[in-house]
């Protein structure tokens, strides 16, 4: 069974830096992942249609935590903690990355991770590293090839067939779009409003 969800209605809940702080709900989750550039923030923002709900920054590394914001009374978006910035300190680090393979480990609740990329750069061992966690842990997974706005569109063509190459991710589960333009995001937006399956 699908759950149609109203993007538009959201709210912050909470923010939890430890697996016993997250809440106690039997709500559907979907998680979204990415390098600490790739604009984890600004898509959440333009999935919401609100310009400064997602807390964005300028300093990459900003979000520490797992941020909760609920969707229409009846589901969670969750905004994970960005991985690949190297000024964060080496203990902050494993605390981010231990934080996420517990909460995507043992979370009964999420149903959905939403992974984030620049379009323009190809996948690194980090992200690798990723998308095989998470296929490992047997979670259902979607690809953003965000900033195609960066790209003519004969640059984005070739780009996008190249990760589609790299990421062995279903052709129906990879969205390329911009969030700063807005284009693409549509799409997206649909697939989250009409594809969580309870």
């Amino acid at each position: 069974m699908s759950l149609v969800l109203n993007l538009a209605k959201v709210a912050f809940l909470k923010s939890a830096s430890h697996i016993d702080d997250l809440p106690e709900t039997s709500f559907p989750e979907v998680a979204f992942a990415g390098r600490s550039n790739a604009g984890k923030s600004s898509l959440l923002n333009r999935l919401f249609q609100r310009k400064n709900l997602v807390k964005t920054s300028s300093r990459p590394g900003h979000t520490q935590l797992l941020n909760f914001f609920e969707v229409d009374g009846r589901a969670y978006f969750v905004d994970m903690p960005g991985y690949g910035f190297a000024k964060a300190p080496e203990d902050i680090q494993i605390k981010w990355r231990k934080l996420l393979e517990n909460y995507v480990q043992h979370r009964d609740a999420l149903r959905l991770v939403v992974c984030i990329f620049d379009v323009r750069r190809r996948p690194d061992h980090l992200d690798m590293a990723l998308l095989d966690f998470l296929k490992s842990c047997e979670r259902n997974v979607f690809v953003v090839l965000n900033k195609s706005d960066k790209l003519n569109a004969r640059e984005l063509a070739r780009q996008t067939q190249l990760l589609r190459q790299c990421l062995h991710i279903e052709k129906d589960k990879i969205f390329v779009l911009s969030c700063l333009t807005g284009k693409g995001v549509d799409a997206l937006r649909e697939r989250l409003c009409n594809g969580i399956s309870q």
